[in-house]
């Protein structure tokens, strides 16, 4: 990463001899408060608060002011708050993304004082829902630019039948990106995808801090840590999981495995 003073200002850069970052996300109960392994948010919060290698956290509102009042100590975390409600849902069998709905104002969010704003931005197809997604991402990142919060936008496709096509995914996703980095926000959290080399030529081109996210649960523990591997070898800042961390067997065992890979790349 090069000598860029915005971009270590940005709490979610990386300074280029650090190993990339690591963030736990939960604020999947807002969408769908059923989903098997957050059962006991705190619980996993109180894990984020405890280890010191687990370098941010992804939450709700009321999820961080609970936490304040459990006298769990986020304080030394970068929290992001999620400030975007989403319901995903079958249609002709493919997920499309039929609610994407704003559940706080920017300055709403002063009272848990986060570092971050954590927002959908769904590629979709018809231009007025990709219209109204990106006028809320852009009042987002300016009330954050006043205010010393960065904003990651979530790059999603749900519905979107050219990142579904393996010979239009890579062009679809460095578009998505582009789209966001023209809007404001200061970080990307995009999708896994198998050619690793587009997440190298995003970073190169749009000069924005990079997470891969964790997806969906993956039934073969050791074939998501190698692919874990395989992503730190290339220009990703950090990665924010899920699924794969709360839905695992082993909570700690899995986190200290990532935490393994992150520092020196062994799985």
């Amino acid at each position: 990463m090069e000598n860029n003073q915005y971009l270590y200002n940005n709490p979610l850069s990386r300074m280029p001899t650090e190993r990339q970052k690591f963030f736990i996300a939960i604020d999947h109960g807002l969408s769908f408060p059923e989903m098997l392994g957050l059962e006991r948010p705190f619980d996993i919060l109180k894990l984020v608060a405890d280890n010191k290698d687990v370098d941010g956290v992804i939450a709700s509102l009321g999820a961080y002011r609970q936490a304040e009042k459990l006298d769990i100590n986020l304080e030394d975390k970068t929290k992001l708050l999620l400030v975007d409600y989403a319901t995903v849902q079958e249609q002709s069998n493919r997920a499309v993304l039929t609610q994407r709905k704003m559940i706080v104002k920017p300055e709403e969010t002063q009272i848990v004082n986060p570092q971050g704003f954590k927002m959908f931005l769904n590629i979709y197809e018809d231009s007025k829902d990709l219209y109204q997604n990106c006028r809320d991402l852009e009042r987002f990142a300016v009330y954050g630019a006043q205010h010393g919060i960065a904003t990651l936008a979530e790059i999603m496709f749900y519905g979107n039948r050219a990142f579904e096509n393996p010979e239009t995914q890579a062009s679809e996703l460095i578009r998505g990106c582009r789209i966001a980095m023209e809007l404001g926000a200061d970080a990307l959290k995009i999708p896994y995808i198998s050619d690793l080399s587009v997440v190298n030529q995003i970073a190169d081109t749009l000069k924005l801090p990079i997470y891969l996210l964790g997806g969906n649960k993956q039934t073969d523990y050791n074939k998501f840590l190698t692919q874990l591997k395989a992503i730190c070898e290339c220009k990703a800042d950090g990665f924010m999981f899920g699924r794969n961390i709360w839905q695992s067997d082993d909570i700690q065992h899995t986190v200290n495995d990532i935490v393994r890979i992150l520092h020196n790349g062994s799985v």
